[in-house]
């Protein structure tokens, strides 16, 4: 049988987030009975910038040839074995911007070239991904105007994320926080969306660790109790 060829792109997620990188993994295949040789493969990334291609080990007679990040970005010199394949890691980091559209994507093509290539054969894959806004958290904290000498004050946190991306369930969240003078913290309590908090130090550096994934326009909580000096 003579060589049939394949190729596939993919990193294994469907959404990627503004500013992010990801990895792709290509692999050319051979399922016929024949080696294909001189072949190559170009890169067309959009929305993206590829920052390192990397051919992976193969076994001989098997080649992955070299690889350029010049154009024609890809690889050349490749030497597929009848039966096997030869694979590559890319790296890529989004550069494109969401910019309001619902509907944006990003998107990275592998195109194989070789005279085992023609308009019936599976020679092109292109992975899309969605493309959301990072995480963006922001900080909102409230607490009564005034306290009597030597009382509890309680200090009520908000941490909200207007980014498309989630922040994940268990990420650690730092607080840097300054009481005002005299204040001295007495506890912290986690609230809704929130697993623990621990405060240490002077000025304190509070933990934070979310217990659900904070989604866009979700709010997470927690107080801080301190007590105000005496007369």
């Amino acid at each position: 049988r003579p060589a049939a060829l394949s190729i596939s792109k993919g990193n294994g997620v469907d959404v990627l987030s503004e500013g992010s990188r990801s990895t792709y993994t290509v692999s050319i295949r051979n399922s016929g009975g024949m080696p294909a040789t001189g072949l190559a493969w170009l890169d067309s990334p959009d929305g993206m910038e590829i920052e390192a291609i990397t051919p992976l080990e193969a076994t001989p007679p098997s080649d992955a040839g070299s690889c350029s990040l010049e154009a024609p970005m890809g690889c050349t010199g490749i030497t597929v074995a009848a039966q096997a394949s030869v694979s590559y890691l890319v790296q890529a980091r989004v550069t494109a911007l969401v910019e309001g559209r619902a509907d944006a994507v990003v998107r990275n093509t592998a195109t194989l070239n070789g005279a085992h290539c023609n308009a019936a054969a599976p020679c092109v894959a292109t992975d899309t991904d969605s493309l959301r806004t990072p995480v963006h958290l922001s900080l909102t904290k409230t607490a009564a105007k005034t306290v009597e000498a030597g009382q509890v004050l309680d200090y009520q946190f908000s941490i909200g994320n207007s980014g498309q991306t989630p922040a994940a369930a268990g990420q650690m969240l730092t607080v840097a926080e300054a009481l005002p003078d005299g204040m001295r913290l007495t506890g912290a309590t986690a609230g809704a969306g929130v697993a623990s908090v621990a405060c240490t130090g002077s000025p304190l550096l509070c933990e934070v660790v979310l217990d659900a994934a904070l989604e866009q326009g979700a709010t997470a909580a927690y107080t801080l109790h301190a007590t105000a000096p005496a007369v």
